[in-house]
């Protein structure tokens, strides 16, 4: 396991139990447009990456992450995976705050890893795409229907896993050009 990888789980699994007990506060993390471009409180953008609403959500994401980061860094380095993980997490809750606003929907909050987990499998997707062509494409996509039909279930930021996977998809697109 890679060593980054490993430190953002421990560092995602530190806060949970900080939440857990009391020490931290979920309601100070999440990010929502009021919070974040009303209260001009920018930081919810990382903080919320790092909160968690339950244990099961903490283990879901921390497994993806686990799965997918350590791909992602054998493919692209440790540098570039940490570079991805945290534009795709700013940027896709930037996207997807927007879209909220646009729908009228200024209080709804976000929080959890998943958000640059998409981002992540945004750009194993594109790699995916560009190293195999469609037929490789094709064979990753059973074992992503879960995570997809996942992120529209009730109280699932499905706003956020598609504004992230997209912004993956775009940096996976660019890295597989350069």
């Amino acid at each position: 396991m890679n060593l980054a990888v490993l430190i953002l789980i421990v560092i995602n699994c530190l806060i949970y139990f900080l939440q857990y007990t009391d020490k931290i506060q979920v309601e100070d993390m999440y990010s929502s447009y009021l919070n974040v471009f009303v209260r001009k409180d920018y930081s919810r953008l990382i903080k919320s990456g790092f909160a968690h609403s339950s244990i099961m959500h903490l283990i879901c994401n921390m497994y993806s992450l686990y799965s997918i980061g350590n791909a992602i860094v054998f493919m692209f380095g440790t540098v570039m995976f940490l570079v991805i993980y945290f534009v795709t997490m700013i940027l896709g809750q930037v996207f997807a705050l927007l879209l909220r606003h646009a729908s009228h929907d200024d209080y709804t909050a976000s929080v959890g890893a998943s958000g640059a987990i998409f981002g992540l499998i945004g750009v194993y997707f594109m790699v995916i795409l560009r190293l195999y062509g469609f037929s490789g494409f094709q064979s990753i996509i059973p074992s992503m229907i879960p995570l997809i039909l996942i992120s529209f279930m009730p109280g699932i930021d499905s706003k956020g896993h598609i504004c992230s996977m997209a912004v993956g998809v775009v940096i996976g697109y660019i890295l597989m050009t350069l």
